[in-house]
């Protein structure tokens, strides 16, 4: 990817103490299909190793950013990753979460042959000792603002929607 070259994904990876997991989110990343993306580490200040290895990434690859806030939770975090967002795209991903290699560019399709969608989610299973999995299924979009069904936190929105369905929700 040429540097000049605006992402078309912005994956904001929110990072509160959780340095243990953090260069698992960053690989699984840096292994997905679709590589136009740029990964925004916003360590929500952390007393762990987090600093230290999220600038190990920012050091090997341009393609990631590092921003360092006072603790202010997760939604914060997000928000802040989203005002340095250069992507048509925002694609939250919590510092302990992994992505499927493919899932991105597997988003993207459905986005190109749905013009109208919103937002793109996706089944989730635990790793490590615990390995059951999601049985995720839409039941229209009333629902999923209601009740916020979907659970997973790693959907992908459109940059100009991010952070509308909360709102919408927390409206209803």
């Amino acid at each position: 990817m040429k540097s000049e070259e605006a992402p078309i994904i912005s994956v904001i990876i929110a990072c509160y103490n959780q340095g243990i997991y953090l260069s698992d989110a960053l690989n699984s990343l840096r292994k997905q299909t679709f590589q136009n993306w740029e990964g925004i580490i916003v360590n929500d200040g952390s007393a762990d190793d987090t600093e230290k290895i999220a600038l190990e990434y920012v050091e090997k690859d341009e393609r990631f950013k590092y921003v360092f806030q006072e603790n202010g939770g997760v939604s914060k975090a997000r928000n802040t990753g989203a005002a340095q967002a250069l992507g048509t795209y925002i694609l939250p991903l919590d510092a302990d979460d992994k992505l499927e290699g493919t899932y991105i560019e597997k988003a993207l399709l459905h986005f190109a042959h749905h013009p109208e969608t919103v937002l793109v989610y996706c089944q989730w299973g635990f790793f490590g000792e615990a390995t059951s999995h999601s049985q995720v299924s839409y039941k229209g979009y009333a629902k999923l603002l209601v009740n916020n069904e979907i659970f997973v936190h790693q959907f992908l929105e459109r940059a100009i929607c991010f952070g509308l369905v909360v709102l919408m929700r927390i409206c209803i």
